[in-house]
């Protein structure tokens, strides 16, 4: 892969997630403003995960299939979809469900374009460092997309969203337009080969040393970014935390993660990559824990910090562990049932922790903390995912 195609994919990552973690706390917003109870909110986050989590696999074959650039292209036009709904739909709350829906699977397509090609593009020590870059970018995604709030949405407990799903749209062409820069896809003949192989079952993916433990431990890991940014807009509501706060807090949460992924490559090459994962499970479990109970802001803002540094360096090395386990040609299909299983805890953790919002947001917060924290157990075995 060239510099300008790589470059391109790191590009199409970071307006994806700016616009991702813009609109959602949007919708949450957009939905408290509607009268919609705390303990309900997580449905509406897990509405963004329920059309993903049964496409997920089909889009990694179609993109063994099409390639990563086409996957990328239709992943962002379904984007400009979802985006035209939330500013059509007048703020109702069937709106708010179809676009976070339609939002959900644009952002699978985009992101199984983008890992296949970034995880087909790199070897050797190369991959951790690549997903680094790649789940930087990310980060710098998820910081911008909330720093936005108050500067389109204004300071108040509730802001308008109007202006804020309106840069959504406008971001969502930009996906369309970086598409046609990134990696060229395969040859006619490359397409032949590929379709000639033997397919790989799906039970004999998992059977794959670490693919089974890197999916489950990602999508803890995905579960707990998710909850934390559907939750602690609802934890500033309940302390009466202005936007620009709450926008704080989520940045602070993505610029640590960000930080973090400074030095993934060089951490995994020196401790191993399971023994970064471990550890950014333990400070992960711990942050969550301490968010359930009232602490001082300034607290809150460093527990969310130190949040942002386990979340942000576990996540982007089960990618290269899947990738690194994965033959290259059914790779797409191994990050989509990756992907899956992030989906999965997407659809199920909002709801089931929800239930226990109505103590309080911080509890869902709590809640993930403890399943996060029983990824110790999946992480234990030294001749998984080692780097290379």
């Amino acid at each position: 892969m060239s510099k300008r195609a790589f470059w391109a994919v790191l590009a199409h990552c970071l307006v994806v997630h700016v616009l991702v973690f813009l609109i959602r706390p949007a919708i949450t917003y957009q939905a408290l403003d509607l009268g919609v109870p705390v303990s309900r909110v997580g449905l509406i986050a897990a509405s963004f995960a329920l059309l993903p989590l049964l496409l997920a696999i089909p889009t990694g074959a179609w993109t063994d299939r099409i390639g990563t650039r086409a996957m990328m292209f239709w992943g962002g036009a379904v984007v400009v979809v979802a985006s035209a709904i939330l500013i059509l739909g007048n703020g109702s709350l069937a709106g708010l469900l179809a676009g976070s829906t339609l939002l959900g699977a644009g952002h699978l397509a985009c992101m199984v374009g983008q890992q296949a090609a970034v995880g087909g593009g790199s070897t050797g020590r190369g991959l951790d460092s690549n997903f680094g870059r790649y789940s930087l970018f990310a980060s710098l995604g998820q910081a911008v997309g909330p720093a936005l709030l108050p500067v389109l949405g204004g300071s108040s407990v509730v802001p308008d969203t109007a202006p804020m799903f309106i840069a959504g749209a406008g971001a969502s062409v930009v996906l369309v337009a970086i598409a046609p820069f990134t990696p060229k896809p395969a040859t006619s003949a490359s397409r032949r080969s590929a379709r000639a192989r033997p397919k790989l079952p799906l039970r004999e993916l998992f059977r794959i040393p670490g693919v089974a433990k890197a999916i489950i431990t990602s999508a803890l890991f995905i579960a707990a970014v998710d909850i934390t940014t559907v939750y602690i807009p609802a934890l500033g509501n309940e302390y009466g935390l202005s936007t620009a706060v709450v926008g704080g807090l989520l940045v602070a949460r993505a610029l640590s993660s960000m930080a973090a992924r400074f030095f993934i490559g060089a951490a995994s090459a020196k401790f191993g990559r399971l023994t970064v994962i471990r550890a950014s499970v333990v400070i992960a479990a711990i942050c969550l824990l301490a968010l359930a109970v009232p602490i001082p802001l300034w607290l809150l803002f460093a527990t969310v910090t130190l949040l942002g540094v386990g979340l942000g360096s576990g996540q982007p090395l089960t990618l290269a562990w899947v990738t690194q386990q994965t033959p290259a040609d059914h790779l797409g299909k191994a990050l989509s049932i990756r992907l899956a299983g992030n989906r999965l805890s997407q659809v199920a953790m909002p709801a089931v922790v929800g239930l226990a919002a109505g103590a309080g947001a911080g509890i869902p917060l709590a809640a993930i903390g403890l399943l996060l924290a029983l990824a110790l157990g999946l992480v234990r075995d030294p001749k998984d995912g080692r780097a290379s």
